[in-house]
């Protein structure tokens, strides 16, 4: 799937330009991206499955036929951005010493 065929199913209104393979200039059609993301997040779910399943279908015929086969079996991530996400919106991060714990108390004579 193309991006000119993402923006035509999104319903972005095409700029036309007649030298353009698909009759509209993708670049200029596509819309900025917190409409973008706007009109995402409003898509069903399984819309947004389907072009996630077109996308790795695509991405699998991009490669050579020796590596097809085993395309998806290894996932690696950059997790960096993730934890400073997190450490950045976990409130407990801030709290200067981190959480005061009481001292032990002694036990009870009873």
């Amino acid at each position: 799937m193309g991006a000119s065929r993402l923006v035509y199913w999104l319903g972005f209104p095409r700029v036309p330009d007649p030298t353009a393979p698909h009759d509209f200039d993708v670049a200029a059609t596509v819309p900025a991206r917190r409409q973008l993301s706007s009109v995402l997040r409003t898509l069903p779910t399984s819309a947004m499955q389907f072009l996630l399943t077109a996308t790795v279908h695509l991405l699998r015929a991009t490669l050579p036929p020796e590596q097809q086969a085993t395309f998806g079996d290894t996932i690696a991530g950059d997790t960096q951005a993730l934890l400073a996400w997190v450490k950045e919106n976990n409130p407990k991060q801030f709290i200067p010493d981190g959480v005061q714990r009481r001292s032990k108390l002694a036990p009870d004579d009873d």
